[in-house]
């Protein structure tokens, strides 16, 4: 939903500088987990919400991650397009409630649009895995059993590090979304 491009020709006086490493407060997070095991006799369903849909890589990615990982534990899974719309967001969130979702995955478009559905799911004993709802370990995200960060302050630093690199003291211009999405904030 995000992009960044510099505008000037590729490469000309490109330092050959390695970029550094990112020193960031991100470093110390963790990077993977172990994988979880299908338990004999239980069956489960996730569903994934992909905010923006099929144009946005990210979070299409995300979701066919979730889908694939749903499929080899046989799991049911029942993926929704947001349409970028935070009133559908939480009408697909209440429909995946409905459907007997065990657990929900999504990029919460606004977070405090889902309150009373993030309340209904805990009620429920339904599992909710946000993708970016804040960016520190600190910060609280009320309502999810848990997140995943895209790791937007690392991915910041090494993309002006790279950019420099290539193309030093090039143009950079940064395309977005109006949606009130908490990635803008690294925009």
């Amino acid at each position: 939903v995000a992009a960044v491009a510099v505008a000037t020709a590729p490469a000309v006086g490109a330092s050959s500088a390695a970029v550094k490493p990112y020193p960031g407060f991100e470093k110390s997070y963790r990077q993977s987990f172990p994988i979880p095991k299908k338990v004999a006799g239980k069956t489960y369903t996730i569903g994934c919400q992909n905010p923006v849909g099929p144009g946005n890589e990210t979070t299409t990615t995300f979701c066919k991650g979730v889908q694939a990982q749903a499929s080899a534990l046989g799991m049911k899974y029942i993926g929704l397009d947001d349409g970028l719309s935070i009133d559908k967001q939480v009408s697909n969130f209440n429909q995946l409630l409905a459907r007997g979702a065990n657990a929900i995955a999504l990029y919460p478009l606004a977070p405090n649009a889902l309150r009373a559905s993030l309340a209904k799911a805990k009620r429920q004993g339904v599992a909710v895995i946000g993708f970016n709802v804040t960016f520190t370990k600190s910060a609280q995200a009320p309502g999810y059993d848990a997140q995943i960060w895209e790791g937007r302050d690392a991915e910041a630093y090494l993309s002006v590090a790279e950019m420099a690199r290539i193309a030093p003291g090039g143009k950079v211009v940064i395309v977005g979304i109006g949606a009130p999405v908490p990635a803008i904030k690294y925009l």
